[in-house]
């Protein structure tokens, strides 16, 4: 029992480094994959498709991000499909689970957050790029119900909605914390 425990201790303190698509063929694969701690990392490229889109960190508190740092060249594209989402945060995920350095581009909800929907959590978003997005509301970003995410350097462009929140929406006692992020070109119907 002892070499079992002390095993597990082990396992737990050791955080893995999970890559897609070395190690797993699909985003949502290597998210899977994770445990809390681990970090996922992306080659760069386009992504999309069934497991590239529609993420979800399932409560997980890990980082996932792009191989290069760099947006520009790791891009999940929903292709402009209905539907197809970026990212959903929707099981208590906490500021340590984390989006880095990674584009989210031409996904669509018909209701909230075309590239991120976070309902209930507050993960953190560093250096990414929300462009070309589209929902009835928060076509980059929806933050809803007691919802506090943190932005930092990254830019929400592009982005339109049919009712309200081009960019990024905040509702129903959602308090985001937004530091060094551009807004810019984002429309809506209201």
């Amino acid at each position: 029992l002892l070499c079992c425990l002390i095993a597990f201790a082990a396992t737990a303190a050791h955080a893995d480094t999970i890559h897609v698509p070395a190690d797993h063929l699909t985003i949502q694969a290597g998210i899977d994959a994770a445990v809390n701690g681990d970090e996922v990392v992306v080659a760069d490229g386009t992504w999309t498709g069934p497991g590239n889109t529609n993420l979800d960190f399932g409560g997980r508190l890990i980082t996932l991000r792009s191989a290069s740092g760099d947006p520009t060249l790791c891009i999940i594209d929903g292709g402009g499909y209905g539907g197809e989402r970026g990212f959903h945060f929707h099981s208590g995920e906490t500021d340590q689970a984390i989006v880095e350095g990674i584009t989210i581009q031409d996904c669509h909800s018909y209701l909230e957050g075309g590239g991120m929907l976070i309902d209930g959590s507050s993960p953190t978003v560093i250096n990414c790029i929300f462009t070309g997005n589209t929902a009835s509301y928060g076509g980059g970003m929806c933050n809803n119900n007691n919802s506090s995410t943190r932005a930092t350097s990254s830019s929400f462009r592009s982005n339109a909605v049919t009712a309200h929140g081009g960019g990024r929406e905040n509702n129903n006692n959602s308090e985001p914390n937004v530091t060094d992020c551009t807004l810019r070109r984002n429309t809506a119907g209201y």
